[in-house]
């Protein structure tokens, strides 16, 4: 196993060909090498006198390697899912799309792993990102957010994805005649987001809490009509803004709690029908105080924005991005920039671009 670094000593002498853990590491390595897909670009260009090498060369390699090849074989040492990210995220955001499932390819993901179930469920978890589920049953693969990580535009990635047609309709059409949502807002938050990512559904029941889903799914037993549940849940968002300190523990009480109610789930599916897929994840993930703030560079924005994006175009002296979303031209802020500090009742903030923010779990479990 060898470094960035170590590879890029090594690439001063001779092309290395080399595997990653993840092909997100190609994008940090081409900011030290020439990076190459192909073999045979590489030798033709090393053949050709005339061409000039910006800088030493690298060969890609995705799959085992061989074991014989032309040039010195490596394994990198890099971990590209994990704060690393934050180094590349704004620069090379477009690109990222090539290395990671984003949140608008959740409903085609869906699509495809339906096939004869009795019951899918999608629970969307407010504030549920990738980091806090680390290590847990609910770790599933990391999805990049499509743009500013905020609430109404993370659920309507998910329920929308790459067209104007919510996810109900589609399996609809597959034979899901019947439909249950289940959310937490009430007439008093986001309201019209509610009817969006509610879209075509008959009754929305308004809940405070997983068990009351949970407790409602047994009073009212299923029988093996092909139903489509939909829930959207509080989770590590109401941790972020509810004023109280929150600690490591907090957060992993928070998911443990998550994992037990979506096990009961299961396990409530399992004695009603044949058989039933539950699909969890998140809108957008939270940057805690605790691994912000110290790293965190305020700049101005003469009060137009967020703490880490606005909902405009704004001056900004620092590294934002301008991302259009659902009809709104959002100026999001990459890590480290901030345009306030975190008030004193503020344990963690969302809405612009780092590892924490951007990346929210996709988890598939049922009983196949």
């Amino acid at each position: 196993m060898a470094t960035i670094e170590e590879v890029v000593e090594e690439a001063k002498s001779h092309p290395v060909e080399v595997t990653v853990p993840h092909t997100l590491s190609y994008l940090f390595l081409e900011d030290h090498v020439n990076v190459f897909n192909d073999g045979d670009v590489l030798e033709s260009h090393l053949d050709d006198p005339s061409y000039e090498f910006d800088t030493n060369a690298v060969l890609k390699t995705q799959s085992e390697l061989a074991v014989e090849n032309r040039y010195p074989q490596v394994k990198l040492d890099h971990s590209p899912i994990s704060p690393l990210l934050n180094e590349i995220i704004a620069e090379k955001y477009e690109r990222l799309s090539d290395h990671l499932i984003t949140q608008r390819d959740i409903k085609s993901q869906i699509l495809q792993r339906v096939t004869d179930e009795t019951v899918v469920v999608l629970l969307i978890a407010d504030g549920l990102g990738y980091d806090d589920v680390l290590g847990t049953p609910l770790e599933g693969e990391p999805c990049l957010v499509n743009g500013p990580t905020v609430t109404p535009v993370g659920y309507q990635n998910v329920v929308y994805g790459r067209d104007d047609t919510p996810l109900v309709n589609e399996l609809t059409k597959r034979g899901f005649v019947r439909v249950r949502g289940y959310s937490y807002w009430d007439e008093s938050t986001y309201n019209d987001l509610n009817s969006k990512v509610f879209e075509n559904f008959p009754e929305v029941n308004r809940v405070r809490t997983g068990e009351e889903v949970l407790e409602d799914l047994q009073r009212n037993p299923i029988h093996n009509d092909r139903t489509y549940i939909q829930i959207s849940r509080r989770v590590l968002d109401q941790q972020a803004h509810d004023g109280k300190e929150v600690r490591t523990s907090d957060r992993q009480h928070e998911i443990s709690k998550l994992n037990t109610d979506i096990e009961q789930l299961d396990e409530i599916l399992e004695n009603q029908v044949d058989s039933h897929l539950i699909i969890v994840t998140g809108d957008h993930g939270v940057l805690w105080r605790k691994d912000f703030e110290e790293d965190m560079k305020i700049v101005s924005t003469n009060g137009k924005s967020s703490m880490r994006y606005a909902r405009q175009k704004v001056g900004f002296d620092g590294r934002a991005k301008l991302i259009d979303a659902f009809g709104n031209t959002y100026t999001v802020f990459d890590y480290p920039y901030a345009a306030s500090s975190f008030n004193a009742d503020e344990a963690g903030t969302h809405g612009g671009l780092s590892y924490h923010e951007s990346l929210v779990p996709l988890h598939f479990r049922g009983s196949g």
